[in-house]
């Protein structure tokens, strides 16, 4: 006869068995469908993460190609700063030193030397005048400290240029004699040679050498 124990065993045991089996095939199921899951939403991520950043880079490529565009241009721009400037130093540099050389005229009528120191004096002045005018264009491509000396410079060639000029246009104007007139040429000349060598050779060397240094050229 059965008894009572074998009566719950063949009644729930089965299915407490099964229950229990089905929890955890779900369990199981559960677990590779979040793993599956996670591995999409990483996978996912990964693929938007490494679009994002080839888009970044590409961003930043361009970006950098821009700067380095910007600033070849400014440096392209600064260097024609440094040529405009340096050849306007040169224009009035030369005429002033063949001023303060002395005439090269040899045996020559007072008048012709008169109109030698004349002509330069004029060539001088007019060059002194252009270069503040084109130190005042690109002043923007200088640092402060340079763009000073500069105008510094600029506004000594121009003044002193303009007092030996001075007394030339004026015996023009009143039709002095020749002779006369280059005994104070001769006296303007000495004050001119002195500038010269006190305050705008310095300056210029100065300068001149700023100018090779920020265009990467050096003298041995």
């Amino acid at each position: 006869m059965p008894t009572l124990w074998d009566f719950i065993k063949e009644l729930f045991l089965p299915g407490a068995v099964g229950a229990v089996a089905a929890i955890a095939a779900l369990k199981f199921l559960s677990s590779k469908f979040v793993e599956q899951q996670l591995s999409k939403d990483l996978e996912k991520h990964k693929t938007e993460l490494s679009q994002r950043t080839e888009s970044l880079k590409t961003e930043l490529s361009i970006y950098a190609h821009e700067q380095n565009v910007a600033t070849s241009r400014v440096d392209s721009q600064r260097a024609e700063a440094i040529k405009n400037v340096y050849s306007a130093i040169r224009a009035w540099v030369n005429p002033t030193t063949i001023i303060i050389s002395g005439s090269p005229l040899v045996n020559a009528a007072k008048e012709t030397e008169f109109q030698f120191y004349a002509e330069t004096a004029e060539e001088a002045h007019a060059a002194s005048k252009r270069l503040a005018d084109v130190l005042a264009d690109h002043a923007i491509y200088f640092d402060e400290e340079t763009y000073r000396e500069l105008y510094e410079m600029s506004i000594i060639c121009l003044e002193a240029t303009a007092y030996f000029l001075r007394p030339i246009r004026k015996d023009i104007a009143e039709g002095k004699q020749a002779a006369d007139s280059l005994n104070a040429i001769e006296n303007e000349r000495k004050k001119l040679s002195e500038v010269w060598e006190t305050k705008l050779r310095p300056v210029n060397s100065i300068v001149t050498t700023k100018f090779r240094k920020s265009l990467g050229i050096s003298r041995n």
